[in-house]
């Protein structure tokens, strides 16, 4: 018959796991927020590019805008 943990070494072995799951959770936290950081950078600069190709065709705001709805 295979010999059984003791209560103090599965404990241990709980408390281990909590401390992993926040460490990952501080890591995971952060990944989360420099996407967040990126994904405005990111559109930010595609809202450049478009304002640009706007100044650089003539075209006024209202004539993009109609333009760009979908029917």
């Amino acid at each position: 018959m295979p010999r059984q943990k003791s209560i103090a070494s599965i404990d241990a072995q709980i408390s281990a796991c909590k401390n992993k799951i926040a460490k990952v959770k501080v890591r995971y936290d952060k990944l989360c927020d420099e996407l967040q950081t990126l994904q405005a950078e990111r559109e930010l600069t595609m809202s450049r590019k478009i304002l640009a190709a706007m100044r650089k065709s003539g075209r006024r705001y209202d004539e993009l805008m109609t333009f760009l709805q979908v029917p």
